[in-house]
């Protein structure tokens, strides 16, 4: 028995346990219908399990291919879901932000800007800290801050400085 299985393995099931028509699934699959029933062969022998009762008339799932079915649903979505995460996260739309404000911005503009954000970025974590402006130019010197609200003065060339509102 050898358990391994791999994506294609789930997706060929799938087909067919919604199907339950080796002709119709391989159609949907895009193979020839006896490739299919040969993968289905080896997945059951790999299992060692049957997964569908097979007559001349009709192909149903056992109680344990119903089960394989539910779970490879679950399997492919967190492949699925996986890909657009890692595909976001190279794109820049998934992540996490460190931002720190001083407390006035909590009142004022902040809670716009985070909603702003939000609707453009739905991925991205966001971390807010309450501190002051000379702590959050340390911070965003330092790397620990993404962005900051501060109220200016600001001595800093180390800094890019944006007026969002006076």
């Amino acid at each position: 028995m050898d358990p391994h299985l791999d994506v294609r393995d789930f997706r060929f099931f799938l087909v067919l346990a919604t199907e339950l028509h080796f002709s119709r699934a391989a159609e949907r699959l895009h193979v020839a219908q006896p490739h299919l029933s040969a993968h289905l062969r080896q997945l059951e022998e790999r299992l060692d399990v049957r997964l569908l009762e097979r007559t001349s008339r009709n192909v149903r799932l056992t109680a344990a291919g119903a089960q394989f079915a539910e779970r490879a649903r679950f399997v492919l979505n967190q492949i699925d879901e996986t890909v657009t995460v890692t595909r976001r996260s190279a794109e820049g739309r998934r992540g996490k932000v460190s931002i720190a404000f001083i407390s006035s911005a909590g009142f004022g503009i902040l809670p716009w800007v985070l909603r702003e954000f939000r609707t453009l970025h739905p991925d991205v974590d966001i971390a807010l800290t309450e501190s002051t402006t000379e702590l959050q130019i340390q911070g965003l010197i330092e790397g620990r801050l993404n962005f900051g609200f501060v109220r200016p003065p600001v001595h800093s060339r180390r800094v890019n400085i944006t007026a969002l509102a006076r």
